[in-house]
């Protein structure tokens, strides 16, 4: 008899934080290798990757997503207000400088933390 012992698969909590903390990397990557000025915002249900084309930010194509029903996250002292249209942008800038700060996701029951580097900063649009 052959006794396999499988690593148990992440829940939906932690795919969505592995899912972010890949998104934050692959930025981050392409930043440097592009030279340009990206950064992540997030909101409250999801995030959204943009680029600055020296003018204005630009959404990347397929750069936005939205966390399922039962998730929703926070960005550390970051206070999200949407009726002021207010962006809370993650920088990640062409020259490798870490970002520094924490989200936070919510499944309803449990929280999961992801931290990086740069604190968020919140800019006008």
């Amino acid at each position: 008899m052959i006794v396999m012992s499988l690593p148990a698969s992440p829940d939906q909590l932690e795919r969505e934080v592995q899912r972010l903390e890949q998104s934050l990397e692959q930025l981050a990557e392409r930043a440097v290798a592009s030279g340009s000025l990206y950064a992540m915002e997030v909101t409250e249900v999801g995030y959204t990757a943009l680029r600055h084309d020296g003018e204005e930010w630009q959404v990347l194509r397929r750069g936005a997503y939205e966390f399922p029903d039962n998730i929703s996250m926070i960005a550390a002292d970051v206070r999200i207000d949407e009726d002021r249209d207010e962006a809370k942008l993650i920088l990640l800038d062409p020259i490798g400088m870490p970002p520094r700060g924490k989200l936070t996701l919510f499944d309803g029951e449990r929280q999961q933390e992801l931290a990086y580097r740069r604190i968020a900063e919140e800019i006008e649009r």
